[in-house]
This record gives structure tokens, sequence and C-alpha cells, in this order.
């Protein structure tokens, strides 16, 4: 069946002007990219189009790396996915009940999030927010929302704690054993953990925000801590890492546990696997994710 390219087109018609930011998006049927395209600017300043190459955040998209490189050690035999985390990460408090790795990928920790701590601390939005940020709200927990295992509540804390166990276990920087474990293997070439928020970026798009009264403001991202977030990376990057869901060319041991939701601790199932939703529609079994940072939506 081939794409209905107008009808995707229509869709994205508001936006596709030069004084606007837009969409960059792709179309994968049978393991391959069948239609990309960009719609609107990429950066309104100098009047650069959106294109299928443009490299953007895509914020909570970056878990499911995280929870699959956290996976590949433990095929590796690195670590066990049911190690606590205190094993690796020793500052963590003992807040009276182990919490596992599986536990932080599922996000039945009970561990409180990173974004809420930051502004119960009064930290603004404008504030850069690095990796020793998150870690340092990390290992001052004083106790839990609830049993680990007993709930799901989403939790970015838990990534970034994944994010330095990686390190830690690997020997690497995080986004160096990312990029060799699973990027260039799969020929991504455009994409990487963005762990210096001063870094020059080639091919980056800008985020915005609507001002009130019309028009836009810049409204780029200010955060470096990755695990939770972080990933850079473009449309055809992203199809070459769905493609690998079918062709299994990386991780491909770990990506049937990656599909499948989490237990909890009575049995019962909620719906996230290593970092992916676990859903259905009409039927048919989903899988996805999306990401918000700043103006970024993915």
């Amino acid at each position: 069946m081939e794409v209905d390219t107008n009808q995707v087109d229509a869709l994205f018609a508001e936006w596709n002007r030069e004084d606007s930011p837009g969409c960059a998006l792709g179309v994968i049927q049978g393991g391959e990219l069948i239609y990309a395209r960009g719609y609107g600017s990429a950066n309104l300043d100098l009047g650069v189009p959106l294109s299928p190459h443009s490299v953007l955040h895509v914020a909570s998209v970056s878990k499911e790396f995280t929870a699959v490189a956290t996976g590949i050690l433990d095929r590796q035999g690195k670590l066990s996915l049911d190690d606590d985390i205190r094993k690796h990460v020793p500052e963590m408090p003992d807040l009276g009940h182990t919490i596992t790795l599986r536990q932080l990928i599922h996000h039945t920790s009970g561990l409180r999030d990173q974004y809420g701590l930051f502004r119960l601390a009064g930290w603004r939005d404008e504030d850069v927010q690095t990796f020793d940020d998150v870690l340092d709200f990390a290992f001052r927990h004083r106790r839990l929302n609830f049993v680990p295992g007993a709930e799901y509540t989403y939790c970015n804390t838990s990534y970034t704690l994944l994010a330095l166990t990686v390190e830690r276990v690997s020997g690497q920087k995080y986004r160096d054993f990312v990029r060799e474990q699973i990027f260039e293997p799969l020929g991504m070439t455009q994409s990487h953990f963005h762990d210096d928020v001063t870094e020059i970026v080639p091919n980056r798009a800008s985020a915005y925000e609507k001002k009130e009264g019309g028009g836009f403001k810049v409204e780029d991202s200010n955060v470096s801590a990755v695990g939770a977030i972080c990933l850079y990376t473009s449309v055809e990057d992203l199809a070459k890492w769905v493609r690998n869901f079918q062709t299994r060319e990386v991780a491909g041991d770990v990506l049937d546990e990656a599909f499948t939701a989490g237990p909890l601790n009575d049995g019962t199932t909620q719906n996230y696997g290593f970092g992916l939703q676990i859903g259905c529609y009409r039927g048919l079994k989903t899988i996805s994710h999306g990401g918000v940072d700043s103006g970024y939506r993915a």
C-alpha cells in the first residue's frame, strides 16, 4: 500500500511556512522508510527549512536506548537486571527496600522524579540542568513514594541512574557506549546523547514556543542529564532504529523483553516495557513513546 502523500502533507500544511517552526516526519512500512519530509523552518533566524536530516532533541524517546543499553550489559553478563541499584551506585541511600534495575526500567522504583525535585528546590525552567545536578538530588532521597514494585509512576530519575550504571559497568561514558553498541552498527551517524549544552550540533533544529499576541520565541533545551532524555537524532536515523525492531541487527536478544510490559509485585502488569509504552489499537499490539522538552516534541 502506497502512502497518500497529499493526505499526509495536508496534516502539516498550517505550519509549512518559512515563518513558522514545523515538523519532520517519516513513514515506515515493512521496515523501510517510504516517505520522509520536513515542514516549516528549522531556524527562524536564518530561514533554514526543516528536513528529514534535521537533528532534533527527542527527549523521552531517549529512554528506550537507555533501557536497551542496560539490557545489552545484562546479556553480556556484566550486570543483572535484578541487581540492587546500590550495587552499582552505592551513593544511593538505603531507603528500606531493594530497588532493582528492572524496576528502574519499568518505572516501578518508587523514586521521586528529578524534574519535580528541581521545581521544589526553586530551580527555574531556564536553569541548566546537568547529569551531576540530577544525581545530587537522587543521592539525597530520604523516602520513597511507594514500595518498589507496588505501583507504576513515570520517573525520569530512574533513567538517569540507569545511564550512570551503564557508565560504571561498561567503563565508558554513556554517550560513547550507546554510540558503539547501537548507533554505529545501525549507521545512525546523526545521533548522539547530548551531555554538554554548549556542544555545537550540525544540522540542529531550534525549538520554539508561541508568544502571546503572535509570533514565536526561542525555547531550546538546557538539559545535559543523559539517560532519561538528551538524545539528539533525525527522522532518517530513527527510521534505522525502528527498522532494527524487525531485523534485530543490534540487541536482538533484548528486544522481545523490551516489548513486554513489566509486572508489579501482585502479578498484574502495567503498560511499560523497556522505555516503551505497550498498548493495543483495534486488536493490534502497539509500541510507542513520546518526548517533550522545552519547545521540542517527539
